[in-house]
Formats: structure tokens, sequence, C-alpha cells
């Protein structure tokens, strides 16, 4: 069934009937510009004379999978654009454009291939890529100066509205947006070949041309990565070692601390009576018990804050290497985190050091009952 009717603003008057299925979009014989419909919108892009006009037609469109277009007297669903739409507002997010409002300019490109490719159609395909790709965007009454700036070196090129400017960008747009982990290099290539020839108009030889250098460039991250693996895993010995000889060092305090205790206890056996050896180590409260107690606390102390200094010190770093890896080199925290690992003190020490420290405040306690 045809529907017959006119656009008014970006709402479609219908003038006559029209088919069923189009009820709920359909009030008082209006189809307003909804988010979730693709209505005419080929005419309406012939129709416009504004840009402006063009922004408020699509501004309102939500690209998920909630999405359906009329075509050919029925309702189609389209395929889901919304991962595409985010990629394009972080790019024109970066860019500069004045004159127009950047949220507004959210869009899918892809789903121009929906439409009847006409001239116009392919006209406004164009001007949404070359948002994409300019660095800054300047419109003034129909007319778009779009500029690539990279460094010292910028090409912009003019576009007025009210003609029909054509060429294709849609397979160097689909190529940048090809994996969101590359987006940022993809586009630097193609500004580049577009500032070195001085035209945003690009052949199938300049995209294959792009495409060697972003192997190339890719090949030499790789290069780096591995080099870069091989610096963390010199840092992983580094640390690993530091770590043994903290651990090293407090073994080696501690069984000088406990053969003290053990030479104290040995002296104690030989002037104590075989009946009375329990309760002269344990429950005595003679001046050398008392200082010997004293001695061997304020001992272990010290021994135990050297040996948290010391694995705080190396924590300190752990942190200065993940930032560094992280921030400067780029480094995926969870790639960081499988070969470097954050030093601490293990629940066995921690737990032996609360039992002495336990013994030591009971045997004070049973020093001055």
């Amino acid at each position: 069934m045809e529907i017959i009717g006119n656009f008014d603003g970006t709402s479609f008057e219908i003038e006559g009937s029209y088919p069923q299925f189009l009820s709920e979009y359909v009030e008082d014989n209006e189809i307003n510009n909804m988010s979730n419909l693709l209505l005419f919108e080929e005419r309406y892009i012939e129709e416009c004379v504004y840009f402006p006009h063009i922004v408020d037609k699509f501004q309102r469109k939500i690209f998920n999978d909630n999405l359906y277009l009329y075509t050919e007297s029925k309702l189609k669903k389209i395929e889901d654009f919304s991962n595409e739409v985010k990629l394009y507002n972080q790019v024109i997010n970066m860019n500069n454009i004045n004159g127009l409002k950047r949220q507004e300019l959210s869009i899918s490109i892809k789903h121009f291939h929906y439409y009847e490719q006409t001239d116009r159609v392919k006209m406004i395909e164009l001007i949404y890529t070359l948002f994409f790709l300019a660095s800054s965007t300047e419109y003034d009454n129909n007319i778009f100066k779009f500029k690539i700036v990279l460094e010292d070196k910028e090409f912009s090129m003019n576009i007025n509205f009210e003609e029909n400017t054509c060429f294709n960008l849609i397979d160097t747009y689909l190529w940048i947006i090809e994996s969101n982990d590359n987006v940022n290099t993809r586009l630097r290539i193609i500004r580049d070949l577009i500032i070195r020839k001085q035209s945003f108009v690009l052949s199938d030889k300049d995209l294959e041309s792009a495409k060697s250098v972003f192997n190339r460039v890719i090949h030499e991250e790789v290069d780096k990565y591995f080099l870069h693996l091989n610096m963390l895993k010199d840092d992983f010995i580094k640390l690993s070692d530091r770590k043994r000889e903290i651990y090293r060092s407090l073994h080696l305090k501690l069984l000088a601390w406990g053969s003290s205790i053990a030479l104290y206890v040995y002296e104690e056996l030989k002037s104590t009576e075989s009946t009375d050896i329990v309760n002269k180590i344990l429950f005595s409260n003679s001046e050398k018990s008392i200082l010997f107690i004293s001695i061997f606390s304020v001992s272990i102390f010290f021994i135990w804050t050297l040996f948290k200094k010391e694995i705080d010190q190396s924590i300190k770093e752990y942190n200065s290497l993940k930032m560094f890896y992280t921030e400067k080199l780029f480094f995926d925290v969870e790639d960081f985190n499988h070969y470097l690992t954050c030093p601490e003190i293990l629940d066995d020490y921690q737990n032996c050091y609360r039992l002495i420290k336990i013994i030591i405040f009971a045997r004070f306690i049973f020093c001055f009952i």
C-alpha cells in the first residue's frame, strides 16, 4: 500500500489510508519523528535545504536492535549499530566542531546502506564521515570547512550543502572502525595520508597503502611489546630476589632471636632444681627474668618492624613499576599482574607474630601478678 503524505518539519502527515501495522506510530494522521522508526528518510533528505534540518531528523534515532525501517510496504528490523555509534561518538568528541552541537551529530554511518543510494543520500553519508575523519570542522550557513591538522601539517576542504558533492569514503570508514582496539591508530594513518595527498578523495590503492602502513606499525608495536615484556621479566626477577632476601634476612634474625632464648633457657636449667624448671621459666618474676623478657620483646618488635619496612619498600617499588608499565608503556593491567604480583606478608608469618605477642603479653602479666 502506498502511503500518501508530506513532511511537516520532521513529522510525516498522512493523507489517506495507511497499513494497519503502522497504527502504533500514527497519531492524528501524523507519524512523529520517532527514535525507533525510519520512515521515508531518503525523501526527507532530498527535500532538506539546510543541514541542521538533517541533524534534527537523525539526532532522535537510537540505532540499536529495536530500530525498524519502513520499506517495500512493510517494516523491516535492521541490525544493531549501537557499537558503531559508540565508536563514532568517541572520535567526534575529540574533534573540534563549531557551528553545530557535537552531541547532536551521533549517528550510524553504516545504516545509510539501507537507503536508496541517491546522490543526496551519498552526500549526507559523506558529510557525517568527514565529521569523523576531520580533526576540526567549521559550519556556517550550509558551508562546511573540514580540516585535518597533524603536528605542523594540515589540509582543509570546503563543501557546500546546496551542491551534491559525492566521493566514496565508506570503505575507509569501515576499515578504521574494524577493530575497537586500533581506531586511533588507523584514523591517524588515514589523516596522515589525506594530508600527504592534499585531498580527502581516497582510492582503493590509497586504502591498501594505509593497510600496509598499519601492518608495519602493528609489527613494530609487537616488537616493542616483547622488548618491554623482557624488561618486565627482568624486573620480576629483581623483585622476586628482593623478596627472597627480605624473608631470608627475617629467618636469620628469628634464628638468632630463638637461639638467644634457647641459651637463656639452658642457663636457667643448669641452676634450677628439676622440680622447679617450669615455674622458673614461665612464672618467675625475678629481675633477671623481667630484664630478659623486656630485651627479647624489644628485639622481636624491631625485627618485625624492619621486616615490615622492607616489605613496604618492595610494595612501593612494585607500584612504581606498575605505573610505569601500564601508564607509560600502555601494558594492560591484567597482563602486568600476570607477570608481577604485589609483595605481601604471608598470613603464616603474621599469625606467628601475633602468637608471639600474645605469649609475651601473657608472660608480662604473670610477672606482675
